[in-house]
């Protein structure tokens, strides 16, 4: 329903811009959509671990959707085997 929507503002020319980084929207494609939603997954996993992992040895605690995912560690590992090692290291 919202592509339907989209589609119909573009019709109408009512919006500037559409961003869509998965492509989606002129594709269609739900298997490149999943795909993109997945790295996007992983990416934000690690990210958000390091940085948890981070704020918890000064004291501070993380919250965030993504840490309660039954997956959330597997995802995590997962993208910290993809990511570069971080400057310095």
């Amino acid at each position: 329903m919202v592509l339907a929507l989209l589609d119909l503002c573009d019709e109408l020319s009512i919006l500037a811009s559409i961003y869509d980084p998965s492509g989606y929207r002129d594709h269609r494609n739900l298997e490149q959509l999943v795909s993109c939603v997945s790295e996007a997954n992983v990416f934000t996993a690690a990210a958000v671990g390091g940085l948890k992992d981070a704020l918890e040895t000064r004291g501070y605690s993380a919250d965030a959707p993504i840490l309660e995912r039954a997956d959330f560690e597997h995802l995590e590992a997962q993208g910290r085997l993809q990511a570069p090692p971080p400057a310095g290291v």
